[in-house]
């Protein structure tokens, strides 16, 4: 099936909206119990109004998406003449880690504060992985890398670069998700 510019493009938009709003409205049920979600929303989440206030979600503004988009537009910025360019999609995480960045769990944190991230993400995130014994992997990588998806033709370089990028996250899930995705491609 051949699929238009245009319709792939709008497959695009909504991959990338439907998460920036899933990612707000979520925010809303992040970190609850299955029985507190019950409890503040017996009919279900489906505006940020309904959103109640808790120490996590306090830190945003209604309507506001959380670290995991924030990460996807870093990489998705990344996407550079037809490919992943993982430099730059260092130099974009260590950019928005510099800012102001809600949210942030320990890993990376970790990962991110080392000073050399940029230079070499692969040996940083080496570091931070044996340093943790092996132990700290985040599992982030399932949101925040929905984009690498999106181009029309994934190259055997891409699938490189997107094991790369997860390595660089140590999303060992995402690692895993994306190894079965390209058994079935």
């Amino acid at each position: 099936m051949d699929l238009s510019e245009e319709i792939i493009r709008d497959r695009m938009l909504g991959c990338l909206y439907g998460q920036a709003i899933g990612d707000a409205l979520g925010l809303g049920t992040e970190f609850m119990r299955k029985s507190e979600v019950s409890k503040y929303y017996p009919q279900g989440l489906s505006a940020y109004s309904q959103i109640v206030g808790n120490a996590n979600s306090n830190l945003w503004k209604s309507g506001s998406w959380t670290d995991d988009t924030d990460m996807m537009l870093c990489i998705l910025d990344g996407f550079e003449n037809g490919h992943f360019d993982i430099n730059k999609i260092a130099l974009n995480f260590k950019e928005w880690f510099n800012g102001d960045p809600k949210g942030i769990g320990r890993h990376m944190y970790n990962l991110l504060y080392i000073g050399d991230y940029v230079k070499d993400p692969i040996y940083a995130s080496k570091v931070v992985w044996e340093s943790s014994r092996c132990q700290s992997a985040a599992n982030g990588g399932l949101m925040r890398t929905s984009v690498v998806g999106l181009p029309r033709n994934i190259k055997n370089m891409d699938i490189e670069d997107i094991c790369r990028l997860l390595i660089m996250i140590q999303d060992v899930w995402g690692l895993v998700w994306w190894f079965l995705v390209l058994l079935i491609i």
